[in-house]
C-alpha cells in the first residue's frame, strides 16, 4: 500500500466512525464530497444541520461557566490585596476600589468553588445590600479568617 493509500483509507475509517447529524459551533468536522475527497475542519461561526456530507469527529468541549463573582488581586496594585469582584452588566469586573477587566484579575478563585461557600452567601444576605463596603467588608474577613460566619 502506498501512503496516498493509508491516508485514503484512514479518512475513510475517520468517516465511518464520525457522528451523523447537526453539529455545535467549535466540533470538529469532517466533509465527504465523493469518493475519496474530503475535508476535516472545526466549525466555525455555524452549525451545520443534517446533511448527507457532514458528520462531527469531535464534540467541541462545553465552555466553562460565567463566573458571577470571584476573589482576586489586581495585576496592577503593588500590594496585591485580593478584592472581591462582581461581574458588571457591561462584561467588566467591579470591587470596592476599581472597575476593571478579567485579563487585570491575577489568580481568580471563583465563589462558587470556594469551600466556605454557604458561609460567603449567608454573609452576603445578613448584610444591606444598599452598603456595598459591608459588604465586601465581610466577605473578605469570612475568607481571611478574621470573621465566624
Amino acid at each position: 500500500m502506498s501512503t496516498a493509500t493509508d491516508i485514503l483509507a484512514r479518512l475513510e475509517e475517520l468517516w465511518e466512525s464520525a457522528e451523523p447529524g447537526p453539529t455545535r459551533e467549535g466540533d470538529a468536522i469532517i466533509f465527504r464530497y465523493g469518493e475519496g475527497d474530503f475535508k476535516i475542519e472545526p466549525c466555525a461561526g455555524m452549525a451545520w444541520d443534517s446533511r448527507d456530507h457532514v458528520r462531527t469527529l469531535e464534540r467541541a468541549k462545553p465552555k466553562a461557566p460565567e463566573w458571577e463573582a470571584v476573589v482576586a488581586s489586581y495585576l496592577h496594585s503593588d500590594d496585591h490585596k485580593r478584592e472581591v469582584y462582581f461581574r458588571t452588566t457591561h462584561g467588566g469586573w467591579e470591587s470596592e476600589t476599581r472597575l476593571t477587566y478579567a485579563d487585570e484579575l491575577v489568580d481568580p478563585v471563583p465563589l462558587v468553588e470556594m469551600p466556605e461557600r454557604e458561609a460567603l452567601v449567608g454573609a452576603i444576605r445578613s448584610a444591606s445590600p444598599t452598603v456595598w463596603p459591608l459588604v465586601v467588608g465581610r466577605v473578605l474577613e469570612l475568607l481571611e479568617g478574621k470573621r465566624e460566619a
